[in-house]
């Protein structure tokens, strides 16, 4: 199998979860990388934010999450005031999951 092939099933998988299953995905990748338990929970406490932010501005899908989405939530951290290396360990965390 050719490796646009590949690209295409995995893209066209991931069009098809919603982005709790891609969580759960990317948790189950973590562990099997024998990821160390901080680094789990660091994306569980840190991924909340994220998933709120998706839910107040009801998008679902992960193939809905485009760079306007991102910018917004990056403006909606800052309108509640948080400081910049607070904002930027919320989006390393979003980053890894996208």
């Amino acid at each position: 199998m050719t490796k646009a092939r590949k690209v295409k099933r995995i893209v066209a998988q991931a069009e098809e979860k919603t982005i709790r299953e891609m969580y759960e995905d990317f948790q189950l990748a973590n562990r099997i990388k024998n990821l160390s338990g901080m680094t789990i929970r660091f994306y569980e406490q840190n991924l909340v934010r994220f998933f709120r932010f998706l839910d107040d501005v009801s998008v679902a899908d992960i193939t809905a999450i485009n760079k306007q989405v991102v910018d917004q939530y990056i403006l909606s951290m800052k309108r509640k005031e948080l400081k910049d290396t607070t904002i930027n360990t919320y989006l390393r965390a979003a980053r890894a999951l996208l």
